[in-house]
């Protein structure tokens, strides 16, 4: 599978861009409720997805399995 692209907005700087994640590991997380770790470039940082954060990854995940 390959990798789902998606957008991330910071929560230091709420700067927005783009991150992606193997869709395997979003599969994954979504059907064992493990957090989805989040990455952000701008300052290298690491958090859990919200709950609106995995809807819209969910719905990239989607997008890119129907590709």
């Amino acid at each position: 599978m390959p990798d789902v692209v998606f957008p991330v907005t910071c929560p230091t700087c709420k700067e927005e861009s783009l991150s992606s994640l193997p869709a395997a590991t979003i599969e994954r997380t979504v059907l064992t409720g493990e957090p989805l770790l989040l990455r952000s470039a701008c300052h290298k940082i690491q958090w859990p997805a919200t709950g609106s954060e995995i809807e819209q990854i969910k719905g990239y995940l989607w997008v890119a399995q129907l590709g």
